[in-house]
């Protein structure tokens, strides 16, 4: 017999950029995220941690945040280019875990 462990149900979210009614820019992917943090948390968590998404002046303006079953096909497409290719910071959005939002908020 093998002890198995529970591991915590975790998710990856996106903060999404509206660019007009079809293009929607994923700027930023959180992975492990809680399953238990909802969209306002996480926005919260994110401003907290430096990070400064909105226009004209408006946080949050035209920019979203959603789970990883939320994206559309744009999002995904970004997300799993993230994960395959090399980063180029001017070209892909940064991956960043939930506990590294956490140290760099608090």
């Amino acid at each position: 017999m093998f002890k198995q462990e529970l591991q915590e149900v975790t998710t990856t979210w996106a903060v999404v950029f509206i660019f007009d009614v079809e293009k929607h820019n994923a700027q930023l992917f959180i992975e492990n995220v809680p399953a238990d943090i909802d969209a306002h948390d996480l926005r919260e968590l994110i401003d907290d941690a430096g990070y400064s998404f909105g226009n004209f002046g408006i946080p949050w303006a035209a920019y979203y945040v959603a789970p990883k079953d939320e994206w559309n096909k744009r999002v995904n497409s970004a997300y799993k280019d993230c994960l395959n290719l090399p980063y180029y910071p001017d070209i892909y959005p940064q991956i960043v875990t939930y506990n590294k939002l956490i140290e760099e908020a608090y």
